[in-house]
């Protein structure tokens, strides 16, 4: 078996950070602006938060590959950067979904109704268990996308070349 041991060029844990607070405050904007414009978002999920948010990860990757001295850059840093990237927007964005959705009840009704095919009822259950249902769900679909986002993205802009075993 062969050990590739890379080298780490940047400060990938502050730059993720940073980038993932972007994204998250992106994605819970574009509901906003839909909701300002009276376009009915009928989900949290879907082709237009799901592009931004792919297009936004590629956009930051290429900003942390170029902002790197030379930029040099290993397969694994951008993973790592990727996959950091859209993990805290996932969970910024479903923070940013639960009190929108406590602000917005009809919104957050909607989404839980889209969510789960048909119309939900909050005489049995309380507002705020659907709109933490609604963030849960939105989590995990945001997390998964931007990792498999980071992986294609990784391959794809990495510059730094393992050592060929001679």
């Amino acid at each position: 078996m062969r050990r590739y041991q890379s080298v780490i060029h940047g400060n990938y844990r502050r730059a993720y950070l940073q980038a993932g607070c972007v994204v998250a405050l992106l994605l819970i904007a574009q509901i906003l602006i839909r909701q300002l414009l009276m376009h009915e978002c009928t989900s949290p999920l879907g082709y237009l938060p799901d592009a931004l948010l792919l297009l936004s990860l590629l956009l930051l990757m290429i900003r942390y590959r170029k902002s790197l001295d030379g930029s040099k850059v290993s397969m694994k840093e951008l993973m790592l950067f990727g996959m950091g990237t859209s993990c805290i927007a996932a969970v910024g964005y479903g923070l940013l979904l639960v009190l929108h959705g406590l602000c917005f009840k009809d919104q957050s009704l909607t989404f839980a109704s889209t969510l789960m095919g048909h119309e939900v009822d909050v005489t049995n259950t309380p507002i705020h268990y659907w709109t933490l249902f609604v963030a849960i769900i939105t989590v995990i679909e945001t997390a998964l996308l931007g990792s498999f986002g980071a992986f294609v993205f990784s391959i794809l802009l990495k510059t730094e070349k393992p050592e060929k075993k001679k």
